[in-house]
């Protein structure tokens, strides 16, 4: 825990939890919904990312935190066909 330096967006008073995940090669997550800011960070290699506007919610079929389109790369267009109008940004770390 000591090896992590958070920049200084927020003061420490306004960090009151967080979740530890960790990943191993070639994980993917479902795509969902997180309420909290959240902070990435890669230790070791690469990690591809598909994010969107919140905004787009409406277009992602969203339940709860996740969302129902199980493969939001080549999604069930005929399922789920305004993810048509979703904009993905994708990033690397």
């Amino acid at each position: 825990a000591n090896d992590i330096k958070y920049p200084p967006f927020y003061s420490s008073e306004q960090f009151f939890s967080s979740v530890l995940r960790v990943g191993s090669a070639n994980t993917q997550l479902w795509t969902h919904y997180d309420i909290m800011d959240n902070m990435l960070l890669e230790v070791r290699g690469t990690k591809r990312l598909i994010m969107f506007h919140p905004s787009d919610i409406d277009y992602l079929y969203v339940d709860g935190d996740k969302s129902l389109v199980n493969n939001i790369e080549e999604p069930d267009l005929e399922t789920y066909p305004l993810v048509r109008q979703a904009t993905a940004y994708t990033g690397v770390l």
